[in-house]
């Protein structure tokens, strides 16, 4: 005998259990389990599923199933396209979609492949509902019957609300891994400025007791040491500002304040900044531009920020008596700052993960130079906040050429 739509009462005695269930933080798993054991009474089923929408939105994978059946040919971990499909059109709809006939539904659509996995396990009917949340769809719920002519229109009504509550328990395990992920990466960026930092304070810290001492007498050693502690100092102020611009970059409290940049007196200050590093590794710092360039309107410090990461950058990764150069020129509607060099260059599995907070370039910089590892994760934070787009080239053993491109009307 088939299970009968029960009356409101027993149907809110349900979900306010299941309600209460989600509430003390059962795992999604737990709850799809009470679902099927429970809602018989109210919806007639022999078989439930979950699949949801994949990070890419290309298409649907199974989650979780659980059926009366003996034989299962739609897994866990059974995946399909998205585009074209009728799962598609219900997810843009929203609406929930009923099939009293799978066989005659195969008969028409031969090509579905879930659709006669699903009929070789017996199934008849189904009632399928897209799982939404704040209007982006997040997967879909099949409640599926052996039995012809299984679901009516008031067994939708009783779907929504079993699907609205999934939705939010879908909503909070996506917020939560939100939260884990950025706890994690906290963490991460903690522990590496602290690791960073033990270093110079290390070298301010000893090199102060022996100037405190009065150990070193020649004024020729006293002036060494004062210059080691005043690069130890801009090696922990640099990794500072780094961490408040990423923190800031990554929270949405960055403020921008556009302007128009004179872009010939700006690169000809920015260069002037660099030569020092430059001359103390022997290598040549140049400029391509020319002569007429249009003018720029975006926040001078932070372009002056990503543009001199990368020439820094090139000047840590590079050998003596090679050549960095900051070119900038104008491609139909954007102006193009590149930065490119004659060093190591950067390996290809590197490259992935080269604009991330962590990133390991695979490459040590050549005058043991510190490094944050944190101002390309910076660069490219700050080139999209700008309106702009960055893109890289390497070649190990060639160089490294990074270009920048922000539309004029920026």
């Amino acid at each position: 005998m088939r299970p009968t739509i029960t009356d409101d009462t027993a149907l809110q005695a349900l979900l306010l259990d299941l309600t209460e269930k989600i509430n003390q933080g059962l795992r999604l798993e737990e709850i799809l389990d009470i679902i099927f054991d429970s809602f018989r009474i109210i919806i007639p089923y022999h078989r439930i599923g979950l699949a949801l929408v994949s990070p890419d939105g290309a298409s649907l994978e199974t989650i979780w199933g659980k059926t009366d059946n003996a034989v299962i040919n739609l897994p866990v971990g059974y995946s399909a396209p998205l585009q074209g499909s009728s799962l598609a059109t219900l997810l843009e709809s929203g609406q929930p979609r009923i099939l009293n006939n799978l066989s005659a539904y195969l008969k028409d659509h031969p090509h579905s492949d879930s659709t006669r996995r699903i009929v070789k396990e017996g199934i008849q009917s189904s009632l399928t509902c897209p799982l939404i949340s704040r209007g982006k769809p997040l997967g879909v719920l099949f409640f599926s019957s052996r039995n012809v002519g299984e679901y009516q229109g008031a067994h939708v009504e009783i779907y929504l609300q079993i699907s609205g509550l999934l939705s939010t328990i879908l909503e909070k395990s996506a917020l939560y891994e939100e939260v884990l992920r950025l706890s994690q990466e906290k963490n991460n960026l903690l522990g590496m400025v602290a690791h960073d930092l033990r270093g110079p304070i290390s070298i301010i810290q000893g090199y102060t007791e022996l100037l405190k001492e009065n150990i070193i007498e020649a004024e020729k050693e006293k002036d060494h040491l004062h210059g080691r502690i005043i690069n130890a100092c801009k090696t922990m102020l640099a990794l500072i500002n780094n961490s408040l611009s990423l923190a800031a970059l990554e929270s949405g409290r960055l403020t921008l304040k556009p302007e128009q940049i004179d872009l010939h007196q700006f690169v000809n200050d920015l260069i002037e900044d660099h030569r020092i590093l430059a001359s103390a590794k022997s290598i040549q710092l140049s400029t391509h531009i020319p002569s007429k360039l249009p003018s720029l309107t975006l926040d001078p410090h932070r372009l002056g920020e990503i543009l001199s990461n990368l020439i820094t950058n090139a000047l840590k990764f590079s050998f003596p008596n090679t050549k960095t150069t900051l070119s900038v020129d104008t491609k139909e509607t954007s102006v193009i700052f590149s930065v490119m060099d004659q060093g190591q260059g950067i390996p290809a599995e590197a490259l992935p993960t080269l604009f991330s907070s962590n990133n390991r370039p695979g490459v040590l910089p050549t005058g043991g130079e510190k490094t944050t590892g944190l101002g390309l994760a910076i660069v490219k934070k700050l080139t999209e906040a700008m309106g702009g787009q960055i893109h890289v080239e390497s070649q190990v053993g060639y160089g490294t050429i990074f270009q920048i491109a922000f539309p004029l009307g920026g």
